[in-house]
């Protein structure tokens, strides 16, 4: 019972990232071409990514902890990306068209293209305007 491929990463720290989140569940695990892809990360795709496997026994199991390690992840990004840094309050608002017109003048004008993707939202709450 060898070890089996069980996720593929484009970076060596999100493999250990997931590595560490296996070991706490008590499941074994190697991280392969880390040093490759260390070296040159141009060559992930090419290699096939960062490799995390585990033993053939505990593949549906380190998965399920994979699964849900990512769930995690992803619903504590969606909080933070909606919070305001300064007093943590959720209620935030987007600054909207008068913002979208002054971008659209600086574009025409200047031809800053970075602008139009700017996005701000200001907090309710305290105030604090910040780009998210």
């Amino acid at each position: 019972m060898g070890p089996k491929v069980v996720a593929a990463f484009t970076k060596a720290h999100e493999a250990y990232f997931a590595r560490i989140q296996l070991e706490i569940e008590g499941i074994d695990s190697f991280v392969f071409d880390e040093y490759l892809i260390g070296i040159h990360p141009l060559y992930s795709a090419a290699v096939g990514g960062v490799k995390l496997a585990v033993y053939e026994s505990d593949v549906e199991k380190a998965r399920v902890v994979l699964i849900k390690h990512q769930e995690e992840q992803r619903a504590y990004l969606k909080t933070i990306m909606h919070m305001c840094p300064k007093c943590h309050s959720t209620n935030l608002r987007r600054i909207s068209a008068f913002h979208f017109l002054i971008t659209l003048v600086f574009v025409f004008t200047f031809g800053i293209m970075w602008l139009i993707l700017y996005k701000k939202r200001k907090c309710k709450e305290c105030g604090h305007s910040q780009a998210w």
